[in-house]
Formats: structure tokens, sequence, C-alpha cells
């Protein structure tokens, strides 16, 4: 069996309810939750961790970007932690006068909208300093969910790069607060000033802001711990975004509870770490990384922008840490595997039996293999810019147990997977490195606290003993966090806060989960998207959706049913290159994904593999759809996700409502 403890979360005696489950701790912290860093326990907000790390490391890489010669990208440029701090000091002096209250009058605000930069970054540490609050938006933001939000708090002053300020500038007329934009980013901002300064706006370019700067007085007034750090926005899924206000206190508490699981799993995380920044600047989860990099004396590399050169990006960093989504990981991995299947003979026998061999090699708590990494995967970790990756990191999304496995084996390094929410700073849960099961997210952060809620309705309760296939459980329900990572309210929200936080102050998820006997967690449903069908049964869409994408066919899935129809139908869009193969394979006389979404043999051989991925991981008759639509194109934010990438219902049933309404046929 792999190394780690065999008990990754332990409850709290007496704090049971009929309608709950005991309060779940990490083991080491029964008896009162982490909240302190260990070697740093001055350190009380995240302004006190950047001057630190400065005073620390003042020389050390701190941001790097790319260069460009000849046109093309090349190696990254580093600038020091004092070439950024000095940055930063003469862009908050030059900004001071700029940045004014909130609505309310409790906050200062600084509004930030671009694509992860250094500049970005500089100019939140700026707003930090200043005891100021940041507003990210994310630079897909629709122009009424900006002027909804804008209007909501009455940020005046707005940091963003050249699209952005073009998509701010349109929606200026809407939003009356909105008095001053700093662009960053290369390129002529000449017309972006005129369009603004023609709306009686002040307008100027990050440097001149910082040329502006230099030479004034420090201008810092230093946040409290219990100071709101930052708005971060909720994806939008159900409606308009909620501001979920998270304070200084709540950030370090997630840093503290980080680094202690690290430390006691045997990632010792050291000064000249390297991050690759390219997940949204405006996420809780790179937010989170960020932090955690440079609180260490790390580097963070930023990537250039365009999702096509990521993969280029990630080559020339070499980051030793990797924190990722589910949609890159599969995108990653399929193209691998099917890299190796098209290949075939000699050359795919070898991978697999070496593949196969690392992966027996995981129960025996064994991640390197010195004949088949040689031989087999060092090639391809070198290839993909991961041979020097301590941890790679996976959160926001499930991700399939068969895919955690090729990555501990294939690239001989640690896996984890966390459970968060942007209510609780990303921090919940994590999987420990070294324990390589993957039917759940792991035990509770040493600095938070997990119960479970009976949720009948569903026929979720905390007195359950089995799961699906006779999986051992103590308890199903709603997933409850409770900690000092939980956000203080949502912005000018009261409804929606009493609604997310009980009166004892733990707040709602509406995740569905378990916890198996060795204190992990286990989640498998949605409180909220529930649905009956006609033959009275109930569906949780998002949990099918989960499974079904397990299917090698499927990139992504959007599953629907209703009260009127007796079965379910989705909207499937496959994977191109994994459907070429299998057309190769099977004699089909085209490779282009237009042609094969038509092909009723194609079509056949995708529904039975949904039929066969569903019965294998315990989906019932009746949560098996039964017809789909193949899309040849990718969902996207423009057509039915949210700027977080997640499916917005809503719109997804109106841009689709004739291909459902012709698969669903006629009321039952």
């Amino acid at each position: 069996m792999p190394k780690g403890p065999a008990v990754f979360g332990a409850p709290v005696k007496g704090t049971e309810t009929p309608d709950s489950t005991p309060a779940y701790r990490h083991p080491d912290f029964v008896g009162g939750l982490k909240n302190e860093l260990d070697h740093a326990p001055e350190i009380k907000t995240v302004w006190d961790m950047i001057i630190k790390s400065v005073k620390t490391w003042p020389n050390a890489k701190c941001h790097g970007v790319r260069e460009v010669r000849n046109g093309k990208a090349a190696g990254f440029k580093w600038i020091s932690y004092k070439e950024v701090f000095d940055r930063v000091t003469a862009f908050a002096a030059g900004i001071k006068e700029y940045v004014k209250p909130d609505v309310t009058g409790e906050l200062k605000l600084v509004g930030l909208m671009g694509l992860n930069a250094s500049e970005w970054t500089c100019a939140e540490w700026a707003a930090l300093g200043l005891g100021a609050t940041t507003v990210p938006l994310y630079t897909t933001t629709p122009r009424e969910t900006l002027e909804y939000i804008l209007n909501q708090n009455g940020c005046a002053v707005i940091v963003a790069d050249i699209p952005c300020a073009g998509s701010l500038l349109k929606a200026k007329p809407g939003i009356p607060s909105f008095t001053t934009l700093v662009v960053y980013g290369k390129g002529d901002t000449s017309e972006l000033r005129k369009t603004a300064e023609g709306l009686g706006m002040t307008f100027f370019t990050f440097d001149e802001v910082v040329d502006a700067g230099k030479g004034k007085p420090e201008p810092f007034e230093p946040p409290k711990p219990s100071s709101i750090f930052s708005f971060i926005f909720t994806s939008g899924s159900t409606g308009m975004p909620k501001g979920a206000l998270l304070t200084h206190e709540a950030q370090i508490s997630v840093l503290s509870g980080a680094f202690y699981n690290t430390e006691r799993s045997g990632i010792h995380l050291l000064p000249g770490e390297v991050h690759l920044s390219y997940l949204p600047s405006a996420h809780v989860m790179e937010r989170a990384f960020q932090v955690n990099t440079i609180f260490i004396g790390g580097s963070v590399g930023f990537y250039q922008g365009k999702r096509e050169e990521l993969l280029d990006d990630l080559k020339t960093l070499r980051p030793t840490v990797f924190p990722s989504v589910p949609r890159l990981l599969n995108l990653i991995y399929d193209k691998i595997m099917n890299k190796v299947r098209a290949t075939g003979g000699t050359t795919a026998k070898v991978f697999n039996m070496a593949l196969n061999a690392k992966i027996a090699n995981l129960k025996n708590g064994k991640l390197k293999h010195l004949l088949w990494d040689t031989l087999v995967f060092n090639k391809i970790k070198k290839g993909l810019g991961l041979d020097r990756c301590k941890v790679i990191v996976t959160g926001s999304a499930p991700i399939a147990g068969s895919v955690l496995d090729f990555y501990r084996a294939a690239f001989g390094t640690c896996v984890v997977e966390g459970y968060g929410a942007t209510e609780t700073c990303a921090s919940a849960t994590l999987t420990h490195p070294l324990h390589f099961a993957s039917e759940h997210v792991g035990g509770p952060s040493p600095n938070v606290e997990l119960k479970l809620v009976s949720l009948p309705q569903m026929n979720y309760l905390v007195t359950d003993t089995e799961h699906v296939n006779k999986m051992k459980v103590k308890g199903r329900g709603e997933i409850c966090v409770r900690g000092k990572c939980v956000m203080r309210e949502y912005y000018r929200n009261p409804e929606a806060t009493s609604k997310a936080i009980d009166k004892d102050g733990w707040y709602h998820t509406g995740d569905v989960g378990a916890f198996l006997p060795n204190g992990t967690l286990k989640i498998f449903d949605r409180v909220g998207n529930v649905f009956k069908l006609s033959i009275g049964e109930y569906v949780a869409p998002e949990k099918v959706e989960n499974i079904c994408t397990r299917s090698s066919f499927i990139t992504s899935i959007f599953v629907h049913g209703d009260a009127f129809h007796p079965k379910l139908v989705s909207i499937v869009v496959p994977d191109p290159e994994f459907a070429a193969t299998w057309a190769k394979e099977n004699g089909i006389n085209t490779t282009d994904i237009k042609a094969l979404v038509k092909n009723d043999v194609f079509k056949k051989a995708v529904l039975a593999d949904i039929d066969k991925v569903g019965k294998k991981n315990g989906l019932q008759s009746y949560e098996i759809p039964k017809e789909i639509f193949l899309e040849p194109e990718p969902f996207s934010i423009e057509t039915v996700l949210t700027p977080t990438l997640k499916m917005q219902r809503k719109r997804a049933l109106e841009y689709y409502k004739n291909q459902l309404d012709e698969m669903l046929g006629a009321p039952a």
C-alpha cells in the first residue's frame, strides 16, 4: 500500500446531531484549527507576507515574461523581488488619489481586468498596500454583467489590458462611478485614450502611473487581518455573479493549511520554486497559488495569454509546481494516448507495458521506475516541460481516477486533488500526495472543519452506511465547511448570504458527498440541479455528466430531461483526436469531426460507450442518456459557458432548444 497516514479526517466527538454528522477535522488538529504559519506567525495579512518576502529575497527572481526575438517567443526575462516592489510602490503612490470608496463607504476599491501579467499582480499588491480591496473581473465578462457588478459596488478606478479596456469603455456609459482607466500591455493606446477622454474619464497607461509615483512619499496604509483582501465573483451559472468578500486572514489561513500539508507529506517547497501563471488571475485558485509562491520566495512566470501557446510556455518555463484543471489535464492525456494509439506497433506495446507496470507500482507507493522512466517517460516529461515538477495539483471539477493514475505513473510525480469553493478561498480538502486512491478528494485541510447535513428529499442521510456498489460510508448529505477561510459575506446580498452561511458559521456548499471510513470526502452530486422524469425518477444532471465524460469519445456533455418525458437526452462534444483515430480503425472514410458527427455508425458507437461507461460507474438505466446530438464545436463562453467555464444550464437549454426538443419528442 502507499505510504502516508491511514486516517485523513477525524470526527470531533459530541458535535453530531440527528440531521448532521460530527464535524470532521484534520487528524492533527481535532482540538482546534490551524490558522497561523509555523515559520512566520507574525504574518497576519497578505501584505505582511509580501513585505517579508521582499526583505528576505530582494534579489531573487520574482516575475518572468517571455521575451520576443525576431517576432518569436524566446525564454523568460526575469525581474527581482526588489524591482517588482519598486514598481508596486511607485504605482501605489501614483494611483492613490484616484482610489475611491465603494457605495457603502467601508471599502476602497481597485478593479482589475486583463490577462495574467506582472502589471496585473503589481496593481493588486499596490492596492493591498493602500489598504484597498481588489475587484478582479474575468476577461470574458459580458457587458451587462460588468454594468451590474460595477454599479453594485461603485468602483472608480480599473486597471485593464488593452482588449479589456476596449470592453470597459463600451460599457462606461452605463457605469457612472467608473472614472479612471489604467491600461497595460504592448500596443497603441492612443484610440483608447481618445475614447476615454471623450467620455470624460481620466486615462493613464500603467507606466505613466509608475512614473508619476516615483519620488513621492511612501503611500502605504497596511490592511488589518479582518480587512477585505478581494472580491471573488461566483461563476454566475444560475444568474448574475455574487461577490464573495474574502479577508486577509482567510488567505493566511489557507496558506497555513496548505504548507502544513505539503511539509508533513514530504514535499518540501523551497525558495526558487517556479509557478506558471495561466489560470485566470480573477479565479480564486490562481490567486492562492501566487500567494503560496511568493511566500516561499518562488518565481512566477506569466504565460503569453494564448491558449494555443500554453504548452510552449509550459515547456519553456519548466515549472516545479503545476496547478491545473481537469480540462487541461484531460487534453494533455488525450493527446499522448491518441498519439500512442495512432503510432501503434512496437512503440505502443512498449508504452502500454511501461504504463501498466508503473500503475501497478503505485499500489506499493512507488512513483519511480528506473527502466521505464529511462526508456519511455523521461522523454515525455521533458517534452512537456514537467521534468522538474514536484507536484501537480488539480481542482475546480472532477477528474477521472485513470487520468490521475496516468500522471502519477507517466510523470513520476505527486498528483493531488483539492476541493474547495470561491466562498472558502478554494480551501476545504486535499488528497495526500502519497495516497494514490482516486475515489475521493482527500481529508479536511488543517484550517477547516467539514460536516454533512441530511437531504431527505434526495434520499441522502447522515445515517447512511452504503453508497453505490456497496461502498462503505459514514453518512451522506450536503457538504458544509467552517473556518476562517470562509467568506465574510456576499457583497450587498444579505439574503443570499443567510442562505449560504447558517447561524453557526457553516457554509453550505450545495455539493453532496459522503465520508469514507478513512475520513476522506467523496463528492458525487449537487443539491440544486435535480429534475424529475415523467416516470417519477429524479436525476442529478451534473452527476451524470461527470460520469459520461469518462468516455474516451467525449470532451464535454450537457444532459437534459424534464417531467414530461421518460428519458434523458444530451448534447455531446466528441474528442476530435480520439474520433479521428477511431474512424481510421473502423474503416470510416473521413476523420474530419464535422463529417463524423453526421455519421450514424460513429453516433451509435458514442452512444454505446456512454451506456457502457454509465453502467460501469453505477448509473441506473434511467440516468443514462438514450439519445444524443453530436456537436462538432467545443462549448464556449460565447455559447453556453460562464467565464469560469462552467455550464450555464439556462443558456444551454435556449441555445440547443431545437435539438433537445427533437430528441425528447412528444410529451409522454
